[in-house]
């Protein structure tokens, strides 16, 4: 039971991601990896 329910956050998690990385890979990697870093830095430069 808990173990169903584990597996489909990860799920949902996936689900979640997909949408932001997706564009990504059509870019080239090294955009991909500029951009990610980028957004990296932008959500740890906003306060939480």
């Amino acid at each position: 039971m808990s173990e169903d329910k584990k597996k489909s956050r990860s799920w949902r998690q996936v689900w979640l991601m997909t949408p932001i990385w997706l564009p990504l890979m059509w870019l080239s990697l090294d955009h991909g990896v500029s951009i990610a870093l980028a957004v990296m830095q932008y959500i740890n430069a906003v306060p939480s």
